[in-house]
């Protein structure tokens, strides 16, 4: 056993019972907002993924690979430390396999397969200061915890239009 997982392990909290189980992705470590600082930590669990995959997809500098996955190990020890249960998964393949539930609908909610298309605009109203109009569509099939939530429909149709600039 890695010394990582030995120590995950031993941090682990002991209460048993019902949790409120959440995935924490690898750039969203954070208990200062959300559940994790609003809710007692005996009643949430974390799902955190490791995937070699992600690490694949693009060329990352291996000291930042590396700043990555020890940042989440030790997010996943503070976590254990104040009573958050702590699922880590390694894996080869991607996140949404490994999550509980074996990748179903009812573990993530709903998939979504959607276009989104920018166009650059002229530089009004301020020369200089790039403007896009963004034209997005989303179809999302609803799994059976958000299908209830949407009034029954099974899926639903989302449009965007806006116009962005950047600073």
């Amino acid at each position: 056993m890695s010394c990582f997982a030995d120590r995950l392990q031993r941090a682990q909290p002991t209460a048993r019972g019902t949790r409120r189980w959440l995935f924490v992705p690898y750039d969203q470590l954070h208990d200062g907002i959300g559940p994790l600082a609003h809710e007692p930590p005996g009643e949430l669990g974390i799902v955190l993924v490791e995937s070699r995959a992600k690490a694949a997809r693009r060329p990352y500098h291996r000291h930042k690979l590396a700043l990555v996955l020890t940042n989440l190990r030790h997010f996943a020890l503070e976590q254990a430390a104040r009573g958050v249960a702590v699922r880590h998964v390694a894996t080869d393949g991607g996140y949404y396999y490994e999550l509980p539930g074996g990748g179903g609908d009812e573990a993530l909610g709903y998939v979504q397969v959607g276009l989104m298309l920018s166009l650059a605009l002229a530089d009004l109203p301020h020369p200089g200061t790039p403007w896009t109009l963004d034209i997005g569509l989303s179809y999302l099939v609803l799994g059976d915890s958000n299908r209830a939530r949407n009034g029954g429909d099974r899926d639903e149709l989302l449009a965007v239009l806006a116009i962005a600039t950047s600073f």
